[in-house]
Order: C-alpha cells, then sequence, then structure tokens
C-alpha cells in the first residue's frame, strides 16, 4: 500500500510525495504538485509490482522448479535457513514442471 505525505516548503508551496514499500522491491518515491497526481502514481507502481508476480500458463508448462528456485534464490535476499530448505525442495522436486506442481 502506498502513502502520501503533504509537505509545505518556507515560502508555502505544497507538494505531496508519494511511497510506495513492497517486501521484496526497493521502496519507490515521487514528489508532485497535486495529490491526484500522487495518487495516480501510486496506483501505477502498484500495478507494476503485481504484474511482476504473475506467472503465465505458459511459463509453469515451460519452466522447472528448479529454475524457478534459482531464480528466486539469485533476487532475493533471504536467511540461511530459507535458503537451505529450497535447497532441499530443489533437490527432492527439481526437474519437476511448475505446472505439474500446482494443485488444481
Amino acid at each position: 500500500m502506498g502513502s502520501i505525505m503533504k509537505r509545505i516548503d518556507s515560502q508555502g508551496a505544497t507538494s505531496f510525495t508519494a511511497r510506495v514499500r513492497r517486501a521484496g522491491h526497493t521502496p519507490r518515491t515521487a514528489t508532485f504538485s497535486r495529490k491526484t497526481d500522487a495518487q495516480a502514481w501510486i496506483r501505477e507502481q502498484e500495478d507494476r509490482i503485481l504484474a511482476s508476480y504473475t506467472t503465465s500458463r505458459a511459463d509453469l508448462a515451460s519452466n522447472t522448479l528448479h529454475l524457478a528456485i534459482s531464480r528466486f534464490l539469485a533476487e532475493s535476499k533471504t536467511d540461511l535457513n530459507r535458503r537451505a530448505h529450497l535447497r532441499r525442495w530443489d533437490l527432492a522436486l527439481g526437474p519437476q514442471l511448475c505446472a505439474k506442481l500446482i494443485i488444481q
């Protein structure tokens, strides 16, 4: 969820600083002169973040769990305990296609 902070400078001009924070993503901020622009920017940034989570059925049908785990470990900051669990899953089910692992 995004947040907006209203700021008034020493000359009395008003600006709105928008901030979007999501786990696993770098915080994003931008400043606007109108609150409606800040709200629109927040919606756009949240839509982009949500789009990065979606995976098409074609991707699931062609990618293995090993590829998904490798990519996750390369792109995220996780603790050693979680990495160890993922490596165990990779050894056990890594060659399986992601589409076969999804409960229908």
